[in-house]
């Protein structure tokens, strides 16, 4: 493995970590980035946290629901340290500035800043010495390695993979048919393609034509294209001549 595949699966181990402590702490995801970087060919990554509130309401709601509060402060700064902790190395600047944007607003002696602190590092600590977190966190570095950018759905279902690699995807729905076997899409690219081909032979498909047959039966569906021009050629080759 070269050294830039190298430094790309610790940027996606990374970005993992992020992602999965965020969802195991009570914080959303919404884009995660494996990327080389803006101004060089190191390799880049973010993770976009949908955070339950903005960081100025933080207070306000430490007033109405103090429990709730501590929990959405925990689950911000364990999901922005948890690499960090991971690495055993210092937390970096882009990481840090959102806990510092929440420690900002906090204003409260009982619980403070540093209690906050010290009880999400040691949840985070606990999550990760898990055995099975670290092969979750494997499993989706594996998975944004190679995709590079995960967002909506597919961001959902890698994780759900990921925390859980048994879990089927769901199947997308069957599409509807037709009593001929054609989807919509299908029977109106059909439709479609029979104007421009009656529009240049200059007449229309008679109505009493039969409807198209399945489309396994590729015979039948070029004899029923076929058929009417056939006889349209017929009955202007054998149509009696005006002496």
């Amino acid at each position: 493995m070269s050294y830039s595949n190298t430094e790309r699966y610790a940027t996606a181990r990374h970005e993992a970590i992020h992602c999965l402590a965020a969802v195991h702490f009570g914080i959303g995801v919404e884009r995660v980035d494996v990327i080389l970087g803006e101004n060089s060919l190191t390799t880049a990554g973010r993770t976009s946290l949908r955070l339950p509130i903005e960081a100025y309401q933080i207070m306000q709601l430490v007033r109405k629901d103090p429990d709730h509060a501590v929990r959405i402060a925990i689950g911000v700064i364990a999901a922005c340290s948890a690499p960090s902790v991971a690495e055993r190395s210092p937390i970096n600047a882009s990481d840090l500035a959102p806990i510092d944007e929440f420690k900002k607003y906090w204003h409260c002696a009982n619980p403070a800043w540093q209690s906050v602190c010290g009880e999400a590092r040691r949840k985070v600590s606990a999550w990760l010495g898990q055995p099975k977190t670290g092969m979750t966190i494997q499993r989706l570095s594996q998975k944004l390695f190679c995709e590079g950018q995960l967002s909506g759905l597919r961001l959902r279902r890698a994780m759900e993979q990921a925390i859980d690699p048994t879990k089927a995807a769901p199947k997308p729905p069957a599409p509807t048919r037709n009593r001929a076997g054609l989807t919509p899409a299908e029977q109106k690219a059909a439709e479609e393609g029979l104007e421009r081909l009656e529009l240049f032979y200059g007449f229309k498909r008679p109505k009493s034509q039969k409807p198209l047959p399945p489309p396994t039966d590729m015979e039948r569906v070029l004899e029923w294209l076929e058929q009417p021009y056939i006889n349209f050629a017929r009955r202007a080759l054998y149509a009696p001549q005006k002496r």
